[in-house]
């Protein structure tokens, strides 16, 4: 059925104000905006500043106006016209100081500040920026440039200065864990374990399981200074107070932060190594080989437990342990070296077991002979 002039006409017109009514229609704002995107991506940023400031004078929405108007000062940054784009970037921290691209603003203008401008202002102008926008996305880039700016001046006493400071300004802020950790890593940094360790525990407690992003690295580091300070025993305790939260999930994803498989590895090494505890090392080893499934210290693990069998007589243990390893993780660079602790056991893969392998067990038993013999 043939559509007449009229009824077009009013459909047309119909769609059109649906398009108003939508934002989509086509006005000032929308016009400079497409106008500044294409000369931005072509490299003409000194016309692309032209249509943002444009943008910026147009009726849009507040909104829009202040992202024309931050964008207005980065092409201007692009263009080479440093002081302009300072003024630009000032300008939006002094009429729209609470938009949501103030923050952004306000780093920006202090990072121009340190590449063309006065280092000591820059420093200035960044802690500004973290203490004003503490919860932004750049604060924690601005966090790390205070800590380098910091190390230049100075030693790590500099370093603490500042993180003190910072941490007194931003009490509530979500920033304030990484500087409570910063601050513990600034402690070590200088020798001082003991505060340290601490620290590190203070970390964890204040910001813990599981929303504290540094909750396991925290006691990592605690548990480090404590074996740096010959407290094996409390560096397991450390350890094993992560270990507490490990859970598993029951749907897609997992659980498992990043530390949790090293730190039980460590607490075999730490038995083993410090404690000679064959024991309790093989028991910590053969955790990660059950509780931590998809990490890639499970081979080094099951290796290690084979080898304390070994070395304390125990050949059934060692057998099954290098029988688990063949059957499980066949491409493991142990399977093929199996047979040297188990010679009943063989690697049927066509791989030999590689030379420093195979020092690495007879430099040990040459070791322990050694040691029996005294």
């Amino acid at each position: 059925m043939p559509i007449d002039r009229l009824t077009l006409q009013f459909s047309i017109g119909a769609a059109f104000g649906l398009l108003i009514a939508c934002g989509g229609a086509p006005d000032a704002y929308r016009a400079a905006e497409a106008r500044a995107v294409r000369a931005y991506a072509h490299g003409r940023y000194d016309v692309a500043a032209e249509h943002w400031a444009r943008a910026a004078a147009s009726d849009a929405s507040l909104r829009d106006r202040n992202e024309a108007a931050y964008r207005h000062a980065v092409s201007l940054l692009r263009a080479q016209r440093i002081g302009e784009a300072k003024t630009a970037l000032q300008r939006i921290l002094t009429r729209t100081p609470n938009s949501f691209r103030a923050p952004r603003a306000a780093y920006d203008l202090a990072r121009i500040e340190m590449r063309h401008g006065d280092r000591a202002k820059a420093i200035e102008l960044t802690r500004r920026a973290l203490v004003r926008f503490p919860n932004s996305g750049p604060a924690r880039g601005a966090l790390f440039t205070l800590i380098a700016e910091a190390r230049k001046d100075g030693d790590e006493k500099q370093v603490e200065s500042t993180l003190r400071d910072l941490i007194d300004r931003v009490p509530k802020a979500a920033i304030r864990e990484q500087l409570s950790y910063q601050l513990g890593r600034t402690f070590a940094a200088q020798g001082r374990l003991a505060d340290a360790e601490r620290q590190f525990l203070r970390v964890a407690k204040q910001f813990p399981y599981p929303h504290g992003a540094l909750w396991d690295d925290a006691l990592w580091r605690a548990a480090e200074a404590a074996e740096k300070t010959g407290r094996p025993r409390a560096a397991i305790s450390h350890l094993k107070q992560m270990l507490k939260e490990q859970e598993p999930s029951h749907l897609s994803g997992s659980y498992q932060r990043p530390r949790f498989a090293e730190a039980q590895y460590h607490i075999g090494e730490l038995y083993r190594d410090r404690l000679k505890d064959a024991a309790g090392a093989r028991s910590a080893f053969r955790r990660v080989w059950t509780n931590h499934p998809n990490t890639l210290l499970r081979d080094d693990a099951k290796w290690a437990e084979a080898r304390l069998a070994h070395a304390t007589g125990d050949r059934d243990g060692a057998c099954a342990a290098g029988k688990e390893l063949i059957n499980e993780l066949p491409d493991s660079r142990y399977a093929a070296c199996v047979h040297v602790l188990c010679p009943n056991v063989r690697f049927t893969r066509g791989r030999e077991c590689r030379g420093y392998i195979l020092r690495e067990i007879r430099d040990a038993q040459s070791s322990s002979t050694s040691t029996s013999s005294e």
